[in-house]
């Protein structure tokens, strides 16, 4: 399980917050540009939550590519990867 960032070196479980992964998650959607202020020291791997990684790995493609990054193209995004349909996908990332 070390690969999915919840145990450590040591083997000892790391804390998470999802608060403060959906905080994070959320300022990306408001403001795109602080991606950058984030981007060298958190990585998808960082998550906690499968789904929060998909949405950061989501939202970095989308800042890499230079595209447009707010509710609709990451919702649209997620729902060509299969990870949300319009329903749950929308009133998740609202």
């Amino acid at each position: 399980m070390a690969e999915n960032g919840v145990f450590g070196n040591d083997g000892q479980m790391l804390p998470f917050s999802l608060e403060a992964e959906q905080s994070v998650l959320g300022a990306i959607l408001l403001d795109p540009s602080c991606i950058i202020s984030v981007a060298d020291i958190l990585k998808a791997d960082n998550f906690y939550l499968p789904s929060h990684k998909e949405i950061y790995s989501i939202m970095w493609n989308m800042f890499s590519f230079n595209r447009k990054i707010d509710t609709v193209t990451v919702l649209e995004e997620l729902k060509k990867t299969g990870s949300y349909d319009d329903a749950s996908g929308k009133t998740y990332i609202m």
